[in-house]
């Protein structure tokens, strides 16, 4: 074992080969979104296109910047990726996972708010849900601002946590790696920074998946009392945008509570024995972003329209039909 030992097989090889057929799909998907649209249905667009290219993103940093080993039962996390040959830091690695999760997290509900109060008949009203999400906005302006001002103690703390483990595990292969930049050795629960990442992305996880939850029992009653001022049509288009968003939202809070679940297995040291189902995780969170844009392409008619028309060679779909319902 040493730094800059590759990732083992076939582990390696899917998290980074399957990525040529997600790098079509994606080219595809940012081809239509960057299409000139209708008006109405520019804005929707626009957040389609934040979400998905965050997606991109954390799919390419997880299997080729990060590419996250775990050596279970210990609890000892080492980057594979291309950062260990520049010796990033460990926990700038784990950080800038947390932030993009976060950043996902973001852009989900920035897509469930805008088709709730697509549906919403009077929106001169109050909404409760608003209030929700500007909460939700300030407390990952919070979480950001706390992950990368305490990097640079959390360095420092590593150095300590890593001394320790190395006099109390001297003989275990592992022990090798402890010194290396580019691993990350999970703190005891005991330890107030770690403990206060994982309340943060606890609270993320949970707010995500409550405003899912409320977008499901709420948008029947918004579609309902639309359609006393709204077309058949209308309420079709609207249908069809919530299945879509509904959908991502779902595939993407799988994002956050498969790595949170896990990484609180760890804080409390329980179900450690089996590396396989963490590596497993690992293999999941990359792919969440080729999913989540698959069903975006088939429950999304004007982006469908638009990637259908590049391989038969007609005129992209127009989005008119759908103007007035995005209004």
């Amino acid at each position: 074992m040493n730094c800059y030992e590759s990732a083992p097989e076939p582990y390696a090889s899917l998290m980074r080969y399957p990525h040529i057929l997600s790098i079509i799909l994606y080219s595809l998907a940012f081809r239509a979104l960057c299409k000139k649209h209708n008006e109405n249905f520019h804005s929707f667009s626009r957040l389609l296109l934040w979400h998905t290219i965050g997606s991109f993103v954390s799919q390419m940093y997880f299997s080729f910047l990060a590419l996250p080993v775990s050596y279970l039962p210990y609890p000892v996390y080492r980057s594979a990726g291309f950062f260990m040959y520049f010796d990033v830091p460990g926990v700038l690695v784990m950080n800038l996972e947390l932030i993009l999760i976060t950043h996902s997290a973001l852009s989900t509900i920035e897509l469930l708010r805008f088709r709730l109060e697509a549906a919403k008949p009077d929106r001169s009203k109050f909404d409760p849900i608003k209030v929700l999400v500007y909460l939700f906005r300030l407390n990952l302006i919070v979480i950001f601002l706390y992950l990368t001002s305490s990097t640079p103690h959390a360095i420092e703390k590593q150095k300590e946590y890593k001394f320790q483990f190395s006099q109390a595990h001297p003989s275990l292969p592992v022990s090798n790696l402890i010194q290396c930049p580019n691993v990350f050795i999970f703190p005891p629960i005991t330890d107030n920074q770690y403990m206060t990442s994982l309340v943060s992305m606890c609270s993320v996880t949970t707010t995500t998946l409550f405003l899912v939850v409320i977008s499901v029992i709420t948008i029947p009653f918004r579609i309902r009392a639309l359609k006393k001022t709204a077309s058949k049509k209308t309420i079709e288009v609207q249908k069809m945008f919530f299945i879509s968003v509904f959908l991502q939202a779902i595939i993407n809070s799988l994002f956050f509570v498969f790595p949170v679940s896990e990484f609180l297995k760890f804080a409390i040291g329980r179900d450690l024995a089996d590396g396989g189902h963490f590596q497993l995780v690992f293999i999941l969170m990359p792919y969440h972003g080729t999913a989540a844009t698959i069903i975006m392409i088939c429950f999304t008619k004007p982006i469908r329209d638009s990637i259908t028309g590049t391989f038969t060679g007609g005129k992209v779909a127009s989005a008119k039909s759908i103007s007035r319902t995005m209004a």
